[in-house]
């Protein structure tokens, strides 16, 4: 019956939002935005304001600050409803401020200031631009988003032409890619920003759905869309976007082509980043290819395994690389037990960094997850001897992999050719003759390999036949009844 129940909810939702409204009304959202550490005006910074559907109304939009850092919006709203708006904004770290104001029929105008950090700089031209609906399908808005005191602005569209208006609109002639700048001049400071526009035949689209965790809305969390690159590499598409209380996400103006979508909940216990498709890694999960949108596009997030607690604890740092800034911040580190089923997570901050605290000992592994993106499983050990555990990653290329293999061999292991074609080869000795078993993971954490194996006191050589498996990461295990001897990456060419 709540299955039943949560199928239909989101189609009730959009229902209400085309139900006419017997009267209206309004509410007005206001306030400042200054420096934290002067109290100074902070001009041009963008304020995001965005209602909760519980009331059945859907509403989203971004104002800027003026020149004395006060922003403005006013809402439609029935005249006797309630409701949530929630307003936010980024400061200079990139650290989200978020307000939620609860409107009745009583007040019509609400106040919310910011006090957030600023990068004090005599100037710096940025600018950002939107389809204009008003114009032709070529046409679009430019808003400045530049810091600085007394400025003067100066546009070049990429088209020979140019505006010195603030926030011009500007019609292209037609499809085609333009280099548009901006260049602001101010304080003794001259600066320029450029970005390019593509403008095609690309018909845009809308795409919406709704998260659920068991039965019932994930609250907390947010949606990443990535789209998919000629090269077969993967793309975050803008921001990722905050689900309201009924777990709903949105994202406009998506042009065609093939997507992922990934849910993500804000508690790191419990439930895991799932994509549409329901799977927590993003080989084999359902693409989205638009075209013609199949809303809504539901997920029901993945529930992790059990874990249990106690004084043990993993922390990490993964290494930029060839991995952009705006890309490091979409890793997720899965946390996996001895048996390959995920019990958490830890989304990995700006700087790379990650962390599990309260593990109890034993044997896990890790994995990062991204998009388009081969990851290691490592595999680490905590015990009473060793209860913290420091991993370094690197990011190389079209992967992301551990820097060095854990220190966990023994004298008189090898394995030869890495990376290997046709057959693998592995040298070891024994103190005594035992059974041994060897096993190969895949880079998903499956196992694909197994066998026991009777090895003789002194020195054994075993042979692995690789010439069935698709090239790529592998890890190998070997391990006797004393316990855990030896583990290594291979890479099967």
């Amino acid at each position: 019956m709540l299955n039943d129940m949560k199928k239909l909810l989101l189609p009730l939702i959009f229902l209400i939002i085309y139900t006419p409204a017997m009267s209206q009304g309004w509410v007005v959202i206001n306030g400042t935005v200054t420096d934290l550490e002067n109290g100074y005006p902070i001009p041009n910074h963008a304020v995001t304001i965005m209602s909760d559907s519980t009331n059945g109304v859907f509403y989203y939009n971004v104002v800027y600050t003026d020149s004395v850092g006060f922003y403005y919006d006013d809402i439609t709203v029935l005249s006797d409803s309630t409701g949530i708006l929630y307003v936010y904004t980024l400061d200079c770290q990139n650290y989200l401020h978020q307000a939620f104001i609860i409107f009745s029929p009583n007040s019509n105008t609400y106040t919310q200031d910011f006090q957030i950090c600023n990068l004090l700089v005599p100037c710096q031209a940025l600018f950002t631009y939107s389809p204009e609906p008003q114009g032709s399908p070529d046409s679009f808005q430019f808003t400045d988003l530049s810091i600085g005191i007394n400025l003067t602005w100066y546009w070049s569209f990429g088209d020979s032409t140019s505006s010195k208006e603030q926030n011009p609109f500007h019609a292209y002639p037609g499809p085609g890619t333009f280099e548009a700048c901006l260049t602001i001049t101010g304080n003794n400071c001259t600066n320029t920003y450029c970005d390019t526009i593509v403008i095609s035949d690309t018909v845009y689209q809308q795409i919406y759905g709704q998260v659920f965790a068991g039965n019932f809305p994930l609250q907390m969390g947010s949606v990443n869309l990535f789209a998919l690159n000629p090269d077969g590499s993967y793309t975050p598409f803008g921001n990722a976007f905050p689900v309201d209380s009924n777990g709903i996400y949105y994202f406009t103006l998506v042009p065609e082509g093939i997507y992922l979508i990934q849910a993500i909940p804000f508690e790191s216990s419990g439930y895991l980043p799932t994509y549409y498709g329901d799977l927590i890694n993003w080989q084999g999960v359902t693409q989205l290819v638009l075209g013609i949108p199949n809303n809504p596009y539901n997920i029901d997030l993945i529930q992790a395994g059990q874990m249990t607690q106690g004084t043990g604890s993993v922390s990490g740092q993964i290494n930029n690389g060839n991995l952009q800034r705006s890309v490091i911040d979409r890793i997720n580190m899965l946390l996996m037990n001895e048996s390959g089923v995920a019990i958490g997570f830890s989304g990995v901050s700006n700087s790379g960094s990650f962390d599990f605290p309260a593990m109890d000992y034993g044997t896990y592994y890790l994995r990062a997850e991204l998009p388009g993106v081969a990851s290691d499983n490592m595999m680490i050990v905590i015990t009473p001897e060793r209860p913290h555990i420091d991993i370094d990653l690197t990011f190389t290329g079209n992967s992301i992999l551990g820097l060095e293999d854990p220190d966990t061999g023994k004298e008189g292991l090898s394995i030869y050719p890495n990376p290997v074609s046709d057959r693998l080869n592995i040298s070891f000795s024994l103190s005594m003759s035992e059974m041994i078993n060897i096993e190969i993971y895949n880079m998903n954490g499956q196992l694909v390999y197994h066998t026991l194996e009777w090895g003789t006191a002194g020195q054994n050589l075993k042979f692995i036949s690789f010439n069935n498996y698709p090239s790529g990461l592998y890890t190998l295990r070997l391990y006797s009844r004393d316990g855990f001897i030896f583990i290594k990456k291979i890479v099967r060419i």
